[in-house]
């Protein structure tokens, strides 16, 4: 099975990497620790997703830092040309990180 991170997720992770758990804001805790499971299944993000995240690089005061983040999570998470079948990957995982949340 391949999973499909939006971009909360990719901030998410980004965020949360390296940290101990007890630092971990629920958003962070509910991605890194499921992602920190996987295993070696295929996980990707959405070109768009990278359009989202290198904005939000570019807006930040950190932005060496970030951007060093964030090329971090392409190498772990890299993004996929959006079809009809991704977004099928892409609704059964955030359904499965929705449950994760509750």
């Amino acid at each position: 099975m391949a999973y499909l991170l939006d971009t909360n997720h990719c901030i998410y992770l980004m965020n949360g990497w390296n940290n101990p758990e007890d630092k971990l804001s629920n958003q962070e805790r509910n991605t890194v620790v499921p992602f920190s499971k996987i295993g070696n299944k295929v996980i990707y993000t959405f070109k768009a997703s990278i359009g989202e995240l290198i904005y939000g690089v570019q807006r930040s005061k950190r932005k060496e830092h970030n951007l060093r983040k964030l090329k971090s999570l392409l190498l772990a998470v890299p993004p996929i040309p959006v079809t009809r079948s991704v977004w099928a990957v892409y609704e059964q995982t955030k359904a499965k990180f929705m449950r994760l949340e509750r």
